[in-house]
């Protein structure tokens, strides 16, 4: 990434601890947080897909105040044999080489 080279790795800004303590001084909430560039930001998303390796036992849970579901990965394949997404030939090489270069 620092030389410039093509990645599918998020960019990590920072990572922090927030200690949260009662006034009380007897209790405290720890919070460990990441922050990340956001891609998300000013895209209209149809579909979000959570892709971060197993298969096994991955399962979501609909919720009831209207929150957008993330996707696990045995649906992205259940989808994607049904309704594939094509790559033009330069995007595909792209593509390989970010996921080449992030592997090595």
């Amino acid at each position: 990434y620092e030389l410039g080279s093509q990645t599918c790795l998020v960019k990590v800004f920072g990572i922090y601890q927030v200690i949260i303590r009662q006034p009380n001084g007897h209790r405290e909430i720890q919070h460990n947080l990441m922050v990340t560039e956001n891609l998300n930001f000013g895209r209209n998303i149809s579909h979000e897909y959570n892709l971060k390796g197993s298969l096994l036992t991955r399962f979501t849970t609909t919720t009831d105040d209207g929150a957008e579901e993330v996707m696990l990965g045995p649906k992205f394949f259940k989808d994607m044999k049904n309704s594939p997404v094509y790559f033009s030939k330069d995007s595909k090489h792209n593509l390989q080489s970010a996921v080449t270069n992030d592997i090595n």
